[in-house]
């Protein structure tokens, strides 16, 4: 039993913490952490007092403060009124108590500067957690139980059962103390734990293993089938995070998912199955819109899955000269306005490139430039490869929003439209190696 904990996470010396809460799980895995290693790891204990079981809770924490003080154990304590919280917060017992768990330790890791927090889930609670997954309908995410190392949370006995862990704490004389609410059927886990794994354990006495090389067989396909799913949502990937979906149809409907999860995960969206259906929806009909938040849409349209937000901020109407300083745009972008010679404006240029500055030559303008909203004619020709186009077909074409349109800033001179902030310049005024004077307009 020396080498049972995976201490494949860790570096010479890093610094750990560690869940303590006074169980044979926790107190195994602490143990194993300070003493049946060989990387010299500092160990931090935390506790959360959660208050709920009275004299039962005091024993607890006064319990592992005696370990941490034998084993000279650096140990941060803290209570919380979790029946108040959970009534508080509308979150059940457990889900509020996991919550606080977590914040603590979080806040514990970043305090030390720790690498990594450490929690004692064994393979016995990922059998339980599948199971209870499995109830509930899950999808294979859930068939694969508790993972090894999410970000910064690292379980290094995980390939543990409760029976190796209570051997475990028997050869090394390791004391514990039980919670008494995981005796009682009140909980769904207990529920799982006391009488449907016993039973199957009676079809098949290697339970456990037989759990686990499963999961290991799904992940297999899962990791396939996500790296499928990364490969077509980078296909369909355009600016802002929206998506190109004219191919979306011929994908199959497990990609077609994960490529609606990711659009809502990198649009720093709630990830639902109710906004699943929805966007997958509209794109069977091939429009729609619904929104999910004041002011914030999702919206599918030609083809285009993107999110829409319209900004409440009134939009202040501009016609001035252009002059050399700074300009606020409706947009909320500040921009710094320069008139360059020649050897400035190209030493500029080298160091400065965004979508949203302009470039423009000054011989090359008619009369003088003015700065303004855009007008319902207005058109430019960006290219001399492309003809020239309405600002309306232009932003059609790049899908901004008519809300969004209304504060892009125009540049005009005496012909025409010279610039559009976001867009870029018209061919006729563009720099190249004969220009002797530019204005640089750049977002600070």
């Amino acid at each position: 039993m020396e080498n049972i904990i995976d201490l494949s996470f860790f570096n010479d010396n890093d610094t750990v913490v560690v869940g303590l809460s006074g169980g044979a799980d926790s107190v195994a895995l602490t143990h194993m952490l300070k003493f049946q290693n060989e990387k010299n790891i500092n160990v931090i204990a935390c506790h959360l007092n959660h208050n709920l079981r009275g004299q039962e809770s005091i024993r607890d924490c006064n319990f592992v403060k005696d370990i941490c003080d034998k084993w000279s154990i650096k140990l941060i304590v803290e209570e919380v009124n979790l029946k108040e919280l959970s009534l508080k917060t509308g979150k059940g017992l457990e889900e509020c108590g996991r919550d606080c768990r977590y914040d603590l330790f979080e806040r514990v890791r970043v305090k030390y500067n720790a690498q990594y927090i450490a929690t004692a889930h064994t393979l016995s609670d990922n059998l339980e957690t599948i199971l209870f997954n499995m109830s509930r309908g899950c999808g294979l995410n859930g068939l694969c139980g508790i993972p090894a190392i999410r970000g910064n949370i690292v379980r290094p006995i995980l390939n543990l059962t409760r029976n190796d862990i209570e051997d475990y704490c028997k050869k090394n004389n390791l004391e514990y103390v039980t919670d008494s609410t995981n005796l009682t059927l009140d909980y769904t886990r207990n529920k799982i734990r006391h009488i449907v794994i016993p039973e199957l354990r009676n079809i098949n006495s290697n339970l456990e293993g037989n759990i686990s090389r499963l999961v290991s067989n799904i992940k297999e396909d899962l990791d396939f089938i996500e790296s499928e799913a990364i490969k077509q949502y980078e296909l369909c990937r355009l600016e802002n995070n929206s998506l190109n979906l004219s191919d979306f149809l011929n994908l199959h409907k497990s990609i077609q998912k994960r490529i609606i999860l990711m659009f809502l995960s990198n649009n720093n969206l709630e990830i639902s199955e109710k906004y699943v259906s929805s966007i997958l929806s509209m794109i069977y009909n091939k429009c729609g819109k619904f929104n999910i938040a004041k002011n914030k849409f999702i919206v599918f349209k030609d083809n285009v899955l993107f999110l829409n937000i319209i900004d409440d901020k009134e939009i202040k109407q501009v016609h001035q000269t252009l002059e050399d300083g700074v300009f606020e745009s409706n947009t909320g972008i500040s921009y710094k306005i320069n008139t360059l010679d020649t050897y400035t404006f190209k030493s500029f240029n080298k160091i400065y490139k965004n979508m949203f500055d302009i470039s423009i030559d000054c011989g090359k303008i008619i009369g003088s430039v003015i700065i303004r909203n855009r007008l319902p004619k207005d058109e430019i020709k960006l290219s001399d490869k492309v003809p020239t186009k309405s600002l309306k077909k232009i932003y059609q074409e790049k899908h901004i929003d008519k809300e969004y349109r209304k504060k892009l800033f125009v540049l005009s001179d005496d012909i025409g439209v010279i610039a559009v902030e976001g867009i870029g310049v018209a061919s006729r005024v563009k720099c190249d190696e004969n220009t002797k004077t530019a204005i640089r307009i750049t977002q600070i």
